[in-house]
C-alpha cells in the first residue's frame, strides 16, 4: 500500500518551500495572519498570496497597527491581496496548485497538510473563482516603508529609527501601538513643533492635525508632553513639543514611551 501523502509539518515554511506561483489563504485566524506577515515580510517568496479574511480578523488587522503597516507593505509590492470572505467556512486552508494544508490550531503550530493532486486540483480552482471576485481590502495604514521613509525626510531620521525600533518593541511586549501618541511622544523627546507632526501625520494618513492635537491635549493633561511658544518671521507663533514634569530623566526611553502609547492586546 502506497504511504499516505498526509502528514505534521512545520506549516508556513512548507506551504511555501514549493515554490508555488499562488498560494491562497483561506479563513486564518487572527495568530496565523500575523505569523503569516511576518514570515512573508522576512523572506519574501516569489509568490502572490491571496488571503480571504473574515470581518472579525479584518477589524484585528486594522487594530493592530505594526502588521497593518507590515501587510501594506506587502500589498504595495504585489506579493500579498487582502480580499472579503463572505460566509462563515468552518475549514482555515491554504491553498497552491499542488498541495493543500489545513490548519487545525489557530496558532498555525499544528497543521495537515495533502499533497493528493485530485485534492489540490479540486480546491485551488474553487477558491482561486472566490478570490478573483472577492471584493479587494483597503487597509487605513500606509506602508511601513513608506510611513519610515517619509518621517525620516520630513520629521528627522532619529525618530525614523525611534519609531520604527518602538515599532517592533510594541510587538514583542504584546501591545497595540497607538501611532499619534507614539510619534507625540519622540516628537517631544526631539523638541519637534506641533505643526511639522501634524502636517506630516495628515500627508501620511495616521491622522489628521486634529486628531494630533486632541491626542496632543490628552498627553498634556498627563503632564506626559508641555508645549512652548516659538516665534516665526511671518504668521501666528508655533509651538514646540517637549516632554513634560511627569518625566524622570532615567524613565525617558523607548520602552516606556511603547506602553503609554499602547494598550494590551
Amino acid at each position: 500500500m502506497a504511504p499516505s501523502a498526509t502528514s505534521i509539518t512545520t506549516p508556513l515554511e512548507r506551504i511555501y518551500e514549493d515554490g508555488a506561483s499562488r498560494v491562497i489563504v483561506v479563513n486564518p485566524a487572527w495568530p496565523l495572519l500575523k505569523r503569516l506577515g511576518v514570515f512573508l515580510h522576512r523572506s519574501e517568496p516569489p509568490t502572490v498570496t491571496d488571503v480571504l479574511l473574515s470581518d472579525a480578523v479584518q477589524d484585528d488587522l486594522n487594530a493592530d497597527f505594526a502588521t497593518a503597516t507590515r501587510f501594506a507593505d506587502l500589498v504595495a509590492a504585489g506579493q500579498v491581496r487582502l480580499c472579503e470572505l463572505t460566509g462563515s467556512p468552518a475549514t482555515r486552508l491554504a491553498v497552491t496548485p499542488t498541495g493543500v494544508t489545513a490548519f487545525v490550531h489557530p496558532d498555525d503550530d499544528i497543521a495537515l497538510r495533502s499533497t493528493d493532486t485530485a485534492v489540490a486540483d479540486k480546491l485551488f480552482p474553487h477558491y482561486a473563482s472566490i478570490a478573483e471576485s472577492a471584493a479587494p481590502i483597503e487597509l487605513r495604514t500606509p506602508a511601513k516603508a513608506e510611513l519610515l521613509e517619509t518621517m525620516a525626510d520630513h520629521l528627522s531620521p532619529v525618530i525614523r529609527t525611534d519609531f520604527e525600533t518602538a515599532l517592533d518593541r510594541s510587538e514583542s511586549m504584546g501591545l497595540l501601538l497607538d501611532p499619534v501618541d507614539l510619534s507625540l511622544l519622540l516628537a517631544a523627546d526631539h523638541e519637534l513643533l506641533v505643526y511639522d507632526l501634524g502636517r506630516w501625520t495628515e500627508d501620511i494618513g495616521i491622522a489628521s492635525k486634529a486628531t494630533v492635537s486632541r491626542a496632543k491635549m490628552g498627553l498634556e493633561e498627563r503632564g506626559l508632553i508641555q508645549t512652548e511658544t516659538v516665534p516665526i518671521e511671518i504668521g501666528r507663533p508655533r509651538q514646540r513639543l517637549l516632554l513634560g514634569p511627569a518625566w524622570q530623566e532615567d524613565t525617558r526611553d523607548l520602552k516606556e514611551f511603547v506602553s503609554l502609547a499602547s494598550e494590551d492586546r
